[in-house]
């Protein structure tokens, strides 16, 4: 399984055509009395992400059963939500049987809860990243939330190997642009995605003209032509880039049996791995840099239509506890959304989060993009292949 959450993020879940909101609006949920009758839900997720653990869990502690069905895409789960609520019980067509939670990123709430999908939380669930989730439109006007974090992913910047870690010594945190010191040249891996992520931080730090570029194909192709320039100079320094744990393994691999150190760009699932794997001393070292690096949360949410709304939103309730998130989020081989849950971890990963994210200030530098649009998908689909491919 990648490190990653699935489905891959490139261009990371771009959603179905719009459907009227009136109509999904309209529709009322489904709870009936036969709740308390029944307390098995549907979920739809990513492979991987409902695990053995969790489920027994839940079942166990809390009475609640689950039936999954696995999506490969956020087309495909808007599509059979919006199946669900607009058409009514399953018939011969199974993509209509309703649905009572299903995964989604953070940058997908606000498409969803603009066409009616979702419903809120209830008032006693609690939420971290209150003010992430209110910028990508997760918040309800009393303050109720209609999404729940559980997994907290980013990007981060790491050296390995004594020969490239006096590179990242003389200042803290470091900006990106340390990966140009001379020094390292020919020694740096990125992905391809993530550095275009990473340029646009660095021209567009507030995002006004990445919401532009959306909607504008004129914006589009001004923003990622700069993004283009910025990336250049970090092109020449690449040893090679990586597309996912399979190739970065192995660019590493290379290294090491060629006695040279690596540094770069990296999820923070692929920093941990190597912080447990890399030989010898010095240790290696990651970092959310100076500008800041994107990051994505994961969670769960409660669509309208549900046919057991009450035990969906208790099972929300339930993965609050730190003990359970941190079950979630080992499953992914992800940090939990919760840092309260960090403690929970196995004893590296739970050390790596408090140095790099709690300790080193990272939770407070990450960015956490919205979904890509029109135009601006495009252009970001064309600059992550200019990157991989020039």
């Amino acid at each position: 399984m990648s490190p990653r959450p699935a489905p891959p993020r490139l261009p990371r879940r771009r959603l179905l055509a719009a459907i009227p909101a009136a109509a999904v609006g309209a529709m009322a949920a489904r709870g009936t009395a036969a709740e308390g009758a029944s307390r098995r839900l549907h979920a739809l997720a990513y492979e991987g992400q409902w695990t053995d653990g969790v489920r027994r869990h839940l079942e166990r502690t809390h009475g609640i059963a689950l039936d999954v069905t696995v999506v490969a895409t956020p087309a495909e789960a808007l599509d059979r939500v919006r199946r669900a609520t607009l058409e009514g019980p399953p018939g011969p067509d199974r993509r209509t049987r309703p649905v009572d939670l299903v995964s989604l990123g953070v940058e997908d709430v606000a498409a969803w809860r603009g066409l009616g999908l979702l419903s809120p939380l209830r008032a006693d669930v609690p939420v971290t990243h209150r003010s992430t989730l209110s910028a990508h439109g997760a918040m309800e006007g009393d303050g109720r939330a209609c999404f729940l974090p559980l997994s907290l992913g980013l990007d981060v910047m790491f050296a390995a190997g004594a020969d490239v870690r006096e590179a990242f010594t003389a200042e803290q945190p470091p900006p990106w642009s340390v990966l140009l010191d001379p020094s390292l040249k020919d020694r740096v891996l990125m992905e391809p995605a993530a550095a275009v992520w990473m340029a646009l931080r660095l021209v567009d730090a507030d995002g006004a003209r990445l919401a532009q570029a959306g909607q504008d194909k004129a914006a589009a192709r001004d923003l990622f032509k700069a993004v283009n320039e910025t990336l250049a100079p970090w092109r020449a320094q690449l040893a090679s880039v990586w597309t996912d744990s399979v190739t970065f393994g192995a660019a590493l691999s290379k290294a090491r049996l060629a006695g040279a150190g690596r540094a770069g760009l990296a999820w923070d699932s692929l920093a941990r791995w190597l912080t447990r794997t890399w030989p010898g001393d010095p240790p290696p070292v990651a970092t959310v840099p100076a500008e800041g690096s994107r990051a994505w949360l994961d969670g769960l949410a409660v669509p309208v239509g549900a046919t057991a709304p009450a035990t969906a939103q208790r099972l929300l309730k339930a993965m609050t506890d730190p003990a359970v998130q941190a079950l979630w989020a080992k499953g992914q081989n992800a940090l939990p959304a919760d840092p309260a849950a960090w403690s929970r971890l196995d004893e590296p990963d739970a050390r790596w989060a408090e140095t790099v994210l709690r300790n080193g200030g990272g939770l407070e530098r990450l960015w956490f993009p919205p979904a890509l649009t029109g135009p601006a998908a495009d252009a970001f689909a064309d600059s992550r292949d200019r990157f991989e491919f020039a």
